[in-house]
C-alpha cells in the first residue's frame, strides 16, 4: 500500500472515531474509540517524519490506555495522573516548538489531557469541543 494512501485513510478513520467518540455516554467505550483516533492519528505524522505531532497522539495514546485500565477494574485513576499526562503533553509540545502558532497546540493538548480524565463522557465531550476549537 502506497505510503500516502495509508495516511489519508488513517486520517480518515481518526476523524471517524475522534466524532464517534462523542456520541456514547459509557466512558470505558468513549476511552476505547478515543485510543483507536490517537493510534490512527498517529500514523499519518509518523509516515511523513513529524515526530513531535506524532508524540503528542502517542501520549494520548498512552493516557487513554493507563485511564482504560482502571476504569476497567471500576477503580478511579489517581488525580496525579492528569497533571503527569498534561505535563508530558508540555514537554513534547516544548521540544517540538518552532512558530508561536504552537502555543495552540499545546493548549489543545492539554485540554485532551483534561478530556481524557473525566468520569463523564459529558465533560469529555466539552473539553474535546474545546479541543477541537483550538
Amino acid at each position: 500500500m502506497n505510503m500516502e494512501l495509508l495516511s489519508q485513510v488513517c486520517g480518515i478513520i481518526s476523524l471517524i472515531t475522534v466524532v464517534g467518540s462523542m456520541m456514547f455516554k459509557n466512558i470505558k467505550l468513549v476511552l476505547a474509540i478515543n485510543l483507536i483516533c490517537n493510534i490512527s492519528g498517529a500514523i499519518p505524522y509518523l509516515v511523513n517524519g513529524q515526530i513531535s505531532a506524532c508524540g503528542l497522539y502517542f501520549v494520548a495514546s498512552a493516557q487513554a490506555i493507563v485511564f482504560l485500565w482502571y476504569r476497567f477494574f471500576k477503580k478511579e485513576p489517581p488525580k496525579y495522573f492528569t497533571g503527569v499526562f498534561a505535563a508530558m503533553f508540555l514537554l513534547v509540545s516544548v521540544l517540538g516548538y518552532q512558530t508561536p502558532l504552537d502555543i495552540i497546540a499545546m493548549l489543545a493538548a492539554v485540554t485532551c489531557a483534561l478530556a481524557l480524565a473525566q468520569k463523564s463522557s459529558t465533560m469529555y465531550r466539552v473539553f474535546m469541543v474545546i479541543n477541537g476549537v483550538l
